[in-house]
């Protein structure tokens, strides 16, 4: 069963999403794209990077947690460095062409076409 922890269908409600999800690494290979759901599935790789505590003051990110983007049509991954693991460092919304571009700070090109923003951080909390 999956836990929310944070929701986000609006600009400013995208920094809670920003608090749990920041300096936590991703596996491209890891990434799922559920077509008939539409749902863009990125779990985070637990154990890699430092960041166990979340921006927010006292709040802990658990195992297994997941970056879920709801309503896509579409998304691209551009790898030039050919890494393979990415940390997140912020998502931006661009409303006028429905594209959330994930941020990284190693490059990384990753955008997804949506019909709305609807991006929610999970737990399974099994």
């Amino acid at each position: 069963m999956n836990q929310l922890l944070a929701h986000a269908a609006d600009v400013e409600s995208l920094d809670d999403i920003h608090d749990l999800i920041h300096d936590r690494f991703f596996s491209i290979s890891a990434i799922s794209h559920d077509t008939v759901e539409r749902v863009l599935r990125i779990p985070f790789a637990d154990g890699v990077g430092t960041a166990t505590f979340c921006r927010a003051p006292d709040v802990i990110v658990p195992p297994c947690s997941v970056l879920e983007i709801a309503c896509v049509q579409n998304f691209w991954i551009r790898d030039t460095e050919s890494i393979g693991m990415y940390d997140f460092n912020e998502l931006v919304w661009h409303p006028e062409r429905r594209i959330i571009e994930i941020k990284t700070c190693v490059p990384l090109t990753f955008r997804v076409l949506v019909d709305k923003l609807s991006v929610s951080v999970t737990h399974d909390a099994g």
